[in-house]
């Protein structure tokens, strides 16, 4: 990670690819590998839009279309006992499966090898058959030695389980009473992304989504139809023009919830290491664009923000002491990363009337790129 961005990040702390992302996604890559040499296809979720499912098989059926279901895999060996594959779950993600519109296979590897056995269960049918493990546990799935993942099992009974692709059940599921479903069942829009329905469904919640998490998440989703600058949907113009019509009208409420999502994650937290500003040199103080980490939630919902508001609502935001300081704060930031412009002035008002020290440094951070962006 760029040192400036450590000056806005939680505890100084840096992102770095870890040993269980390499070996989760290397799982997730034999499990693609065993789907194509069995003549189907995975649709894998980005890792930053996983919301406890990694992917679905697409099975092309002539004259039916396509059929899906959905997967989670665990890759390891600590996912293995002298039993055999063995997952340790909690209630969130087996509540979220067992309410999932379509059948949810675990599928469980030792390891990446070519000669290593993958195994494979119905989470979802186990887990209505076994409602109380949601609340008392144990909350333990076990896939059976006998079932293992390869192409005979694709084309037999796992194909047997996979449903036509339907995005309506997802619908419904959206506007569920608990974030944790709301949130789960967002992933089954991914494959129907490209579609002008799931577009509008996520810009309906937009509008209405209460859980800061969840927010966040579909900040993120719907900023990818605005060529995203890390993860694109690649989808057509006229798909993105819809996408860019359905938020033209945010209020200032929805703005409000907006830069409090952007601020309640691990990569942005309190902004606390901005008071270092204080300290440096002109040389030394980071680029606008170095405020907000890349590949991180934060600047897809910069992207966002770059869409449906203006130079004017954030000051107005920014100067409101009814406000948060913390979306203040967020404001701040997203003004100087956007590239807007005001007056050094207006500024430095501000900075003598603010009492707190995180805001005074962001101010004063803003204020150097006006008078700079002023020279120029």
């Amino acid at each position: 990670m760029h040192p400036r961005y450590r000056l806005l990040s939680r505890n100084g702390a840096t992102v770095k690819l870890s040993p269980a992302k390499v070996t989760g996604r290397l799982g997730l890559l034999r499990i693609e590998r065993v789907t194509l040499a069995a003549g189907h296809k995975v649709i894998a979720i980005p890792e930053e839009l996983d919301t406890g499912i990694d992917g679905f098989i697409e099975f092309s059926d002539s004259g039916t279309g396509a059929r899906l279901i959905a997967f989670q895999s665990k890759c390891g060996p600590s996912y293995f006992d002298q039993s055999g594959p063995r997952h340790s779950s909690d209630s969130k993600h087996l509540r979220c499966w067992m309410q999932y519109p379509i059948p949810v296979l675990l599928i469980v590897l030792a390891d990446d090898d070519q000669n290593t056995p993958l195994f494979w269960m119905d989470a979802r049918s186990h887990i209505r058959s076994n409602p109380s493990m949601v609340e008392s546990g144990p909350r333990v799935l076990r896939p059976p030695l006998t079932s293992t993942f390869d192409a005979q099992s694709l084309n037999g009974a796992i194909r047997d389980l996979a449903e036509p692709s339907d995005s309506s059940p997802t619908a419904q599921l959206l506007s569920d009473p608990s974030a944790d479903v709301r949130l789960s069942v967002l992933s089954l829009l991914y494959p129907f992304r490209c579609e002008r329905r799931a577009v509008f469904c996520v810009a309906a919640l937009l509008h209405t989504e209460t859980s800061p998490e969840n927010l966040r998440t579909l900040l993120d989703f719907y900023s990818r139809y605005f060529s995203h600058p890390e993860a694109g949907f690649a989808c057509d113009k006229s798909i993105s023009r819809y996408a860019y019509s359905l938020i033209s009208g945010f209020s200032t409420m929805d703005l409000l919830r907006l830069l409090a999502a952007f601020n309640d994650d691990d990569h942005c937290g309190d902004w606390s290491g901005a008071t270092e500003i204080f300290r440096m040199s002109e040389e030394e103080i980071w680029h606008p664009l170095d405020s907000i980490a890349r590949g991180t939630p934060q600047q897809g919902i910069a992207e966002i923000a770059r869409a449906v508001t203006s130079p004017d609502q954030l000051l107005t935001i920014i100067r409101d002491v009814e406000v948060s300081v913390k979306q203040r704060n967020a404001a701040i930031v997203l003004f100087g990363y956007l590239g807007f412009r005001c007056e050094p002035a207006v500024l430095s008002r501000l900075i003598r009337k603010t009492p707190d020290d995180t805001m005074r440094a962001l101010l004063t951070w803003l204020r150097h790129w006006m008078r700079m962006k002023a020279k120029h």
